[in-house]
């Protein structure tokens, strides 16, 4: 799967901070309702008025609630968070928008006092979804688009100069509320797209640190552990095999004569051959056991149980399969192999190691293409 780019991954963060504030506002919503409903009851407000008012605001407030629970089961991607956003923005903004409704029920003789009442609780509902929607913040600029808007024409519509001082307040309470917020939602927004690149930065520092030391314990060109970690290996096995009193089989296996190799058909055909090589042995070992590339045409088999029966001659026999060059040419090599045991033939990565190579030289001034034990006496 396609990594996301950080604006993505900042974008699905987002939409997720937005719908998780939906049941945490709760309180807030139905509080609000009520000190409304209080509002209107003391401004003679009809009951039936304020009846449908709260209704309509109940509806509204169950759909918004019953789409965080659905929004709870679903999984967010950049393909489908553009419609669950609207959805929810759709009913937060109806929902803001029945606030800015309240003011227009209420008769013309309502007293000062109920509508200065009426600016304090909507204010500071607007206050509260600044706080909670920093991360959101076309949000919330709609919210007081259907909110506080609504309030300060409510307030402009009387000549009175109260009405007048009450809309200049409203006004310059929405520019510096907004003003604010908009400072907060920057830093809100900043914060999580360098949490993101935090993110990428660590994910790529373990990246490369996991390839350097994949390239310290691997040879590049067979892909084969190197000789540093077949040394840690065997290190292992040799402390294991003290406490436990394990077996352990160390082969020495060399390709013959393929410096002739290498002076026929040229140096890549000759690495084509290694890669080969390696493929063939890693293809015949346990996930138990190991096969290291040693250095030049020499691997090194290691084992911490007995030797599989057969194991050795299905080895040189794998090796003496020809090998087809891109050029079309074939190229038929044979193999060499010493064995040592633990703890018969030594008792250290260093002297097991040793052991099996000089039983591979023996192979190889008896004819070559053969195995040999070693018959090496521990120190």
């Amino acid at each position: 799967m396609e990594r996301l780019t950080v604006s993505q991954r900042v974008y699905l963060t987002r939409v997720k901070l937005f719908f998780g504030h939906a049941g945490g506002n709760v309180a807030a919503i139905l509080f609000g309702a009520v000190l409304i409903l209080l509002v209107l009851n003391a401004a003679q407000v009809a009951v039936y008025k304020m009846a449908i008012w709260f209704t309509v605001m109940m509806i509204f407030f169950a759909g918004l609630l019953y789409l965080e629970s659905q929004f709870k089961r679903i999984t967010l991607t950049i393909d489908n968070a553009k419609h669950w956003l609207l959805l929810r923005a759709s009913l937060g903004l109806l929902l803001s928008a029945m606030y800015g409704l309240a003011p227009f029920l209420m008769p013309e003789t309502v007293a000062l006092k109920d509508e200065m009442l009426m600016f304090i609780i909507l204010s500071s509902l607007m206050t509260i979804a600044c706080t909670s929607y920093s991360i959101m913040p076309m949000y919330y600029v709609a919210m007081n688009a259907v909110t506080m808007v609504p309030l300060t024409f409510y307030f402009s519509s009387s000549p009175t100069m109260m009405h007048q001082v009450m809309m200049i307040t409203a006004i310059i309470w929405q520019l510096v509320v907004l003003k604010n917020a908009w400072a907060v939602s920057k830093t809100t927004i900043g914060a999580a797209y360098l949490t993101e690149e935090l993110q990428d930065e660590m994910a790529q520092h373990l990246e490369t640190k996991n390839q350097l030391e994949k390239m310290a314990g691997q040879d590049s060109l067979t892909e084969l552990p190197n000789r540093r970690s077949l040394i840690e290996r065997l290190t292992m096995m040799v402390a294991e095999a003290k406490r436990y009193h394990n077996d352990i089989v160390v082969m020495f296996i060399d390709i013959d004569d393929f410096k002739h190799i290498n002076d026929n058909y040229g140096h890549a055909a000759g690495d084509l051959l290694l890669q080969e090589i390696a493929s063939r042995l890693r293809g015949l070992i346990r996930a138990s056991d190991m096969v290291a590339r040693f250095g030049g045409d020499e691997f090194v088999f290691a084992s911490a149980n007995t030797l599989p029966d057969g194991l050795v001659e299905r080895i040189l026999q794998a090796m003496a399969e020809p090998f087809v060059l891109p050029t079309g040419d074939a190229i038929s090599t044979y193999g060499s192999i010493g064995i040592a045991r633990y703890p018969e033939n030594g008792d250290s990565p260093s002297s097991l190691i040793m052991a099996a190579d000089e039983a591979m030289y023996q192979v190889k001034t008896t004819g070559k293409s053969g195995f040999a034990f070693s018959n090496k006496q521990a120190a």
